[in-house]
């Protein structure tokens, strides 16, 4: 996990969920967040750790670009 990154381009798992799984996020946050974690788990998207975050258990972010990459690809499943 690699911890540089252009700060304007990460954004948190939720925000990744909520631009992924608009409707699943709607309904379940949760659901959709574990969603983005196995799309990192099999390389799909790659996260970056925020280091300017205080709360460790939320310095792990996602390339905006990234999501907005499979989003266009229909890459959402």
């Amino acid at each position: 996990m690699p911890g540089w990154a252009s700060r304007t381009n990460l954004i948190s798992y939720t925000e990744a969920a909520q631009i992924l799984f608009k409707d699943l996020a709607g309904q379940n946050i949760q659901a959709a967040r574990m969603r983005i974690k196995r799309l990192v788990e099999r390389g799909e998207l790659m996260s970056y750790l925020a280091l300017d975050e205080v709360n460790p258990t939320q310095q792990v972010r996602i390339s905006r670009q990234a999501v907005e990459a499979l989003l266009a690809a229909g890459r959402t499943r």
